[in-house]
């Protein structure tokens, strides 16, 4: 489980699948393109991807990543 803070961050990400369980926000993704976040959302994020993760409610995930 992951956890960030109401607030706002930048990621280089790695190649992960993301269950939010918990709070609300958006994720930027470099292209412009938002990825909305509430209990339920499902995502996908790529090896390389710049993000902002702009988090109103502090925000829960389960995510999964190759190792």
């Amino acid at each position: 489980v992951w956890e960030h803070d109401a607030g706002r961050s930048t990621d280089v990400e790695t190649d992960e699948v993301f269950v939010v369980i918990a709070g609300s926000g958006r994720v930027i993704l470099e292209d412009g393109s938002v990825l909305p976040l509430a209990p339920g959302t499902v995502g996908v994020l790529y090896a390389g991807t710049r993000t902002v993760w702009e988090i109103e409610e502090p925000l829960r995930k389960v995510w999964l990543v190759e190792r």
